[in-house]
Order: structure tokens, then sequence, then C-alpha cells
């Protein structure tokens, strides 16, 4: 039988276990999480009747895989919802995304970010960089006074260091008439949609990792468990408390 250990029982790792039980059922897994609870920094905790989010509080990315999994594991307890939040920018509140709603910049400004988006010359071969396609995307005007900066205020990493396939996922890229209505006259492009189950986000990850509450057949989740080295060549994990 296959055995496969993964390390970590983040979001990430939790949702890999959950998925090996849907796509290789005849492998042997392992996971292994140093903390006392599966969720890493997304876990969902109650104090005195109260619920906290640690970390992630809501799930973008609406595919419909992504709806009907969700679904599924909070028991069809969610809420679609429009993420309302603004950015606040050169001293005043800006809709988010600011990239389609820059009608409260300095009118200059607002010309030259609408002037870069235009002109700009996107050839995804050769962009590497969250640096390079966020100037080949949005323009100068744009990339230089919001994205970049914001992104690295966001991330504390230098966005010429950081490769674009995974962050630039995460930045809304409007259509060019949605970004000259915001620049007009504002709301040229509606907040992203969320997906929020009213358990919480830890419920989720927490289903992903033990199912119905007990441990699958094919796998087992350890939690309070340090891996202390990784044998790569030998093909051995030691860990223990």
């Amino acid at each position: 039988m296959p055995r496969l250990v993964i390390i970590g029982g983040g979001i990430s790792g939790a949702s890999m276990f959950y998925h090996m039980r849907e796509l290789y059922p005849d492998w042997e897994v392992l996971l292994l999480e140093k903390g006392d609870a599966v969720g890493g920094i997304n876990r969902t905790i109650e104090i005195a009747g109260l619920r906290f989010a640690l970390g992630s509080r809501y799930i973008f990315g609406l595919n419909d895989y992504t709806v009907d999994l969700v679904t599924k594991l909070a028991g069809g307890e969610c809420k679609r919802g429009e993420s309302v939040h603004s950015v606040f920018y050169k001293g005043k509140y800006l809709d988010f995304p600011i990239q389609a709603n820059i009608s409260g910049l300095p009118f200059w400004d607002r010309v030259r970010c609408l002037l870069g988006v235009m002109g700009r010359k996107f050839h995804k071969k050769d962009v590497k960089t969250f640096e390079e396609w966020a100037l080949r995307s949005f323009g100068s005007g744009l990339a230089n006074r919001f994205l970049l900066p914001h992104n690295y205020k966001c991330w504390r990493v230098d966005p010429s260091e950081i490769d674009y396939r995974g962050t630039a996922q995460k930045v809304t890229f409007p259509r060019i008439g949605d970004m000259v209505v915001g620049a007009v006259r504002g709301k040229g492009h509606k907040n992203d949609e969320f997906l929020y189950p009213e358990g919480g986000i830890g419920r989720i990850i927490e289903k992903m990792a033990y199912g119905d509450g007990t441990d699958y057949e094919w796998g087992k989740v350890m939690a309070g468990s340090m891996v202390h080295a990784v044998g790569m060549s030998e093909k051995i994990v030691t860990y223990g408390p």
C-alpha cells in the first residue's frame, strides 16, 4: 500500500488529506500537526458564546467546485455575500477593488492610471514576478501608485521577488469599461463575492481532517506531533511530542 505523510494541518494540509480520500482511497495517509488542533492560523474558537476567527473568515474563488465542496462540508450552513470594505488611500476611503474605483484620486492621478491601463502591452510568456505582472496588466500609473506598494505592505516582500502565478490570482482584474466608470463617478465594479460558513472557517478544516468525528480507515490525523527530521533518501519521517 502506498504511504503518504502530510506535514502541517493548516487549510492546505487538511485539504490534501481530504482529497486523498477522494482520489486515492487505497493510500495510507498520515497528517501531522504540531499544534493541539488542525487549522493552523485558520481556526474558529468560541469564548463565552462568541465565535472568533483566527486568520481567514471567509472563502473567495467561488468556482462551482469550491462552492459545492464548502457547502457540503458546512452541512449547507453557508452564507454568500459581497465584501463591502474600502481602502484608505491618500486620506480618502476608496471602494475595493481600488483599481476600478479611483474617482477619489486627484484628477491627473486618475488620468495617468487610465492611460497606463489602456496603453499596456501584456506578454504573459516572459512575465515571472508580481511586479512585472502588475506593470504589464495595469500600467505604471496604477501599479506604482497603488498595487505594488499595497502588496509590499501586505506581504512585506518586494514584489520583484514574488512569483506572479499565485499572487496575481488574488488581485481583481476589472474590465476597462468598469475602470473608466470607476474613475469618473465611482462604483465601477462591485466587490468580490465570498462564501462564509456559519460555523466559521475552522469547521470546514475540521470536516476535511476528521469527517464525521472519527479517523478514516485509510488515514490518521495526529495533532500535537512535531516533525523532528525528514530523511528524503530513506523516506523516513521522525516525529513525536
